[in-house]
């Protein structure tokens, strides 16, 4: 694996993807699959497909997984079948990858001020960025990848209920699309999705079946697919006493078309809302020190993406000296 695949793996990682399951009925059967319906596809509003969004997200506090399997391929492919994610609202995450194979090979981190890279494939490479910066466009980052569209594809962030929203429903595939724009540093427009099963999946097949981000003229720019998912228990319902029950993936598909990259991970036994210890979080969630390294500041490449996580102009961006 060339240095390249490693740091592009440690940061492409977190964009696991978890999908809500607010339509789960029956439980009591963990086994159940709904039959599909033949007839037309029941209309959501979009007021009632953002609440379901942000109900689900309130469910999770933290996704701890201590063993994720993940194959890559686009020029070149990779596995790295030894690494750990655990994430924390708001924004703490921290991805070790590598580890008892490798030895560390590779760690992300994040907190709500900043994000960084460690890779110590060849001597440790060290980059950082404050989100601040990145949302202006003022750092260039070397490899596709976004912090707030991860946690967002995390199920973990919360959707305003005054952004100006559009639903599509196409009953061939019987899904629902929630749509918005936003706007780059730049002033390109891109446009965000969310699609939806629009039956009732029950327990074992996903209720939210991808996130995608496209141009303006609806050009894939990167695609998380959930493949498969586990339902967990939140805790328990303060009115009945009932779990509290939310899908969790088992094998996502994330894909940046542009970079011919595309990415499988399956996450195995993950947990969701373990307590954190203020001890492991400062551990797990602040930017380390390491002897002899200098951390090197996105900033510092003086260049502005077309959109979050995006080389800019769809180019592959100028890497770090020793990337």
């Amino acid at each position: 694996m060339t240095r390249r695949q490693a740091a592009t793996l440690a940061l492409l990682a977190p964009l696991s993807t978890l999908g809500g399951c607010e339509w789960l009925r029956n439980m009591t059967q963990p086994d159940k699959r709904t039959t599909r319906p033949d007839g037309p596809v029941a209309p959501k509003t979009r007021e009632e497909l953002v609440n379901y969004l942000n109900r689900e997200s309130e469910k999770l506090t933290s996704v701890n997984c201590k063993k994720v399997l993940i194959d890559i391929t686009g020029q070149q492919t990779a596995a790295l079948n030894d690494s750990s994610l655990i994430c924390q609202k708001p924004m703490n995450f921290s991805l070790v990858g590598g580890k008892k194979l490798l030895g560390d090979m590779v760690k992300v981190g994040s907190n709500s001020q900043e994000f960084w890279v460690i890779n110590n494939v060849s001597g440790p490479r060290y980059v950082y960025c404050s989100h601040d910066d990145f949302r202006r466009g003022s750092a260039e980052l070397p490899f596709p990848f976004d912090t707030e569209w991860a946690l967002q594809a995390l199920g973990m962030s919360h959707y305003d209920p005054n952004t100006p929203y559009r639903v599509d429903t196409d009953q061939a595939t019987r899904e629902h699309r929630l749509r918005y724009e936003s706007t780059t540093p730049k002033g390109a427009t891109v446009q965000h999705v969310v699609v939806f099963a629009a039956d009732d999946m029950g327990d074992k097949s996903p209720q939210v079946r991808q996130h995608l981000i496209t141009d303006a003229a609806g050009k894939p720019i990167a695609t998380a697919s959930i493949k498969s998912v586990t339902t967990l228990s939140a805790g328990r319902s303060k009115t009945d006493d009932k779990d509290v029950l939310v899908q969790v993936p088992t094998e996502v598909v994330l894909d940046w078309p542009q970079q011919q990259f595309r990415m499988r991970m399956q996450l195995r036994s993950p947990k969701i809302n373990e307590p954190i210890s203020d001890a492991d979080a400062r551990e797990l969630f602040t930017r380390p020190t390491i002897s002899g390294v200098t951390p090197v500041n996105l900033t510092s490449l003086q260049s502005t993406p077309n959109y979050r996580g995006a080389p800019p102009d769809g180019l592959p961006v100028r890497k770090p000296r020793g990337w």
